[in-house]
């Protein structure tokens, strides 16, 4: 009885702690919140380690600073008044009253902690890749601030001589006591507060406004400033509705969920972006009778004459390390071996391989209409561009708001956002709408076939299978082996994504990369026109070797058919870094222990997806070239302690470093002409 006792005391005490906390609980997960973006997941810890990157006046830490001020000061101050204005049963209490008095208080001081905490969190690695002491010096005039903020909050009234408002303060608590149904929000607060509620709901307002209206600003500040705003923004929203649910006495909270799930049948606002031609594509066997004209037919006189190389592309999924990598490795490539792009036949990607692909091929368009450039940096400066921080700006803003309108908004949609900032970083860099074309447009005059060809692997929700946007029809056929005169499907398992765009037309460059890179829940699910939705490739197959290989049995086929002196070689550009063990020990493997009956099911589904599924294709891969006379070149970044985060915002540090290791591991394998190396 004694045990049952102890059990039902200590359950009254966390029912107690509950009611005390609950008027801070919208501060508190915001707090949470931020500590988790800035800490705990890869991308916002590598937005902290960006903020040591050299900024014009300083200015991205100037924002930083004023974001994690705006931050803090959202989380204390919300709290505090909803402490006032609550009634409540424990109001006479005195440890009650002190909780009225410290949680505010210590929410604020917490909330200086977690900035100090990331500060210092990645300061080592900007000193050790960047010799950058700039986060050092952040960590500690935060941590001055903190001690400020700590002397402020316990001492305002005696450095402000705030007295006189203490005692208003007490006289309308009195007055709330003793006539409680007389008074209404304001009224019962006094004036100075009502201004403060004001201006600081105000000064929520206006970045919101900002962030709907014009997202693609705010990349001057980098993505860990949008992260603290964006949170800030929903404190005073969701501490009023906390508000009006005790005082109405209704779930408001829960209402509004009902009505995102009962709305989200007509809201859509996520669907596929066509322009107004038809896709032009070609077939397959067409394709490569065009590209295989170019190689020497292999005859007696000249078998023994080397045979030339004939490339086939395969990019894993990742984000923008994944399109960082890519974009780098075939940079290198073409830098260090000019005809590179005249023997490159095609390029399979997922997710943001799909990017660094679809920037090297356009790349290659610029150079064949006439423009000269280095490949390797070129790449570099068209993606170097933030495209975290308006993707984020929207989709803590316009595409929440979307969630509870019942009819969509299309400039809301955060998908769309990170389309257009890929359309204006190429813009930038090259001075052409390449990424704001059709995306078969690429293919224009390529009657010789210098420019590769583009398989931009998605995955249907609904059944599943591969999507795949390409300037080769999807449902091509080939001879088959044992019966010449049949033909036989060459990519099982798949459709052509422009069957089912809206009257079956083509769509922009940017937005058949999106529908390849629709990374879980930063960017949304695309909806084309029978309704069905695209997710990011990397569902099915994230490494895009399927799709390689039946390109390559394609090839085969082919050769069989008219044998030319051409050596396959198939290039698999994966992202994931290679531990310097060159594999994973399970002895070091950290054990599930929390909720593993719940949570073993969930981490092991998606670490075989991300992790064996792909290592799969790519073994498996790399076993049927090898066994069809091919050669198989693997390209993978090796492991630092420095994090490569996932996303669409990479850190100076992490450029530098995938920068670094393109090149070496391409030269290893392709040297640059003599003398040309050292200048790149």
């Amino acid at each position: 009885m004694k045990i049952l006792h102890a059990l039902q005391k200590l359950w009254e005490h966390i029912i107690t702690l509950a009611y005390i906390l609950q008027p801070a609980l919208f501060s508190i997960i915001v707090l949470i919140l931020g500590f988790v973006i800035l800490v705990v997941i890869p991308q916002g810890s590598d937005a902290v380690l960006e903020l040591s990157a050299p900024s014009p006046f300083f200015l991205k830490q100037i924002c930083f600073g004023l974001a994690a001020l705006f931050w803090a000061v959202q989380i204390w101050y919300w709290a505090k008044i909803l402490y006032i204005l609550r009634e409540h049963k424990f109001r006479k209490r005195k440890w009650y009253l002190c909780a009225m008095k410290m949680v505010p208080r210590s929410l604020a001081i917490m909330a200086f902690l977690v900035v100090d905490y990331a500060l210092f969190n990645m300061a080592p690695f900007a000193k050790k890749y960047a010799n950058n002491y700039t986060l050092y010096w952040m960590g500690a005039i935060f941590v001055l601030l903190t001690v400020l903020v700590y002397l402020f909050l316990h001492h305002r009234v005696r450095i402000f001589h705030l007295h006189k408002l203490t005692e208003i303060l007490k006289i309308v608590w009195r007055k709330r006591r003793d006539h409680r149904r007389e008074y209404s929000l304001f009224c019962d607060l006094p004036p100075t507060t009502r201004k403060i509620l004001l201006i600081l709901t105000a000064a929520a307002a206006i970045p919101f406004i900002l962030f709907i209206t014009g997202p693609q600003i705010f990349t001057f500040g980098g993505g860990a400033p949008v992260i603290l705003v964006g949170f800030s923004l929903w404190v005073p929203t969701g501490s009023w509705i906390l508000y009006l649910s005790h005082r109405l006495k209704l779930p408001i909270f829960s209402i509004f969920i009902i009505l995102a799930f009962i709305f989200s049948l007509w809201n859509d606002n996520h669907h596929v972006r066509v322009v107004n031609q038809q896709p032009v594509q070609v077939e397959l066997d067409k394709r490569l009778d065009a590209f295989l004209a170019k190689y020497p037919v292999a005859t007696e006189e000249n078998r023994s004459d080397k045979d030339k190389p004939l490339y086939i592309a395969a990019s894993e999924g990742g984000g923008i390390r994944s399109a960082y990598w890519t974009a780098a490795v075939l940079g290198r490539l073409q830098d260090n071996i000019p005809q590179f792009h005249e023997q490159l036949f095609a390029i399979s990607s997922v997710s943001g391989g799909s990017l660094g692909a679809a920037v090297f091929t356009a790349l290659v368009k610029e150079k064949k209409v006439g423009m000269t450039f280095c490949f390797f940096n070129k790449g570099q400066k068209i993606l170097k561009r933030d495209f975290l921080s308006p993707t984020i700006a929207m989709m803590l803003t316009g595409d929440l708001v979307q969630q509870f309108i019942p009819f969509p908004i299309n400039c809301f949609s955060r998908g769309g956002v990170l389309e257009k900032s890929w359309e204006i970083a190429w813009k930038r860099a090259i001075d052409s709408n390449r990424f704001g074309d059709a995306m078969t447009n690429l293919w224009q005059n390529d009657e010789n076939c210098s420019i590769p060809s583009l398989f931009l692997n998605g995955t249907l929700v609904e059944n599943g299978q591969r999507i795949i946007a390409s300037n080769i029809k999807i449902d091509s056929k080939i001879k088959t082996r044992q019966h010449p005169k049949k033909t036989e499907p060459v990519f099982i398992d798949a459709v052509d994504i422009f069957k089912y765009t809206k009257n079956k037309k083509d769509m922009f460059l940017s937005t058949a990369v999106m529908n390849s890179a629709r990374f879980p829940y930063i960017s949304p699910p695309g909806t084309l026109a029978s309704g069905i939705h695209v997710v990011d490739g990397g569902y099915y197959d994230n490494s895009g070797a399927e799709t390689a290989a039946e390109i390559f049995f394609a090839l085969q086929k082919k050769l069989e058919e008219s044998p030319r002196k051409v050596r396959i070689e198939v290039i698999m550009i994966s992202n994931e870094p290679v531990p310097k063990d060159n594999g994973k020990n399970i002895e070091k493997t950290k054990p599930l222990r929390f909720a593993a009956g719940l949570l073993a099911p969930l981490e092991g589904a998606f670490n075989a997806l991300m992790l064996s599924h792909p290592n799969y294709s790519k073994n498996t891969l790399k076993e049927v070239i090898e066994a069809n006379g091919g050669k198989y070149h693997h390209l993978v970044p090796q492991q630092e302690d420095l994090p490569f985060p996932l996303g669409w915002s990479l850190s100076q540090e992490v450029k530098q470093q995938l920068a670094c290791q393109a090149k070496t591991e391409v030269d290893k394998i392709w040297p640059p002409p003599e003398g040309k190396g050292k200048k790149q």
